[in-house]
């Protein structure tokens, strides 16, 4: 069904982090404070493979990276959102050519 593909969102996670909400009562909120969420690579998503399969099929639309970040106590973002966006940048074009 890849011709059915328009857009496509990009996010990773964290195996453990993951794990511990399928088998705790801990909410988002809290999830995303532990970071469940992280920038491109630092998780478990397979991205080289995600390309290759658009690729194989031709894909030429929009690739959307989301990091979602909680501010603390005092605030502050973490990961720090613009510090997120170019690690999974650097990412995208070190480890899996775009």
């Amino acid at each position: 069904h890849g011709d059915r593909v328009r857009y496509v969102h990009l996010k990773d996670v964290r195996a453990d982090e993951l794990a511990r909400v399928r088998t705790t009562d801990i909410g988002m909120s809290e999830a995303w404070k532990r970071g469940v969420f992280c920038p491109l690579g630092e998780g478990v998503v397979d991205f080289p493979g995600v390309v290759e399969s658009l690729r194989a099929r031709d894909y030429d639309g929009w690739l959307i990276v989301e990091q979602d970040v909680v501010p603390d106590e005092r605030g502050r973002l973490e990961p720090e959102p613009f510090a997120s966006a170019r690690r999974s940048r650097a990412y995208l074009r070190e480890k899996v050519g775009l």
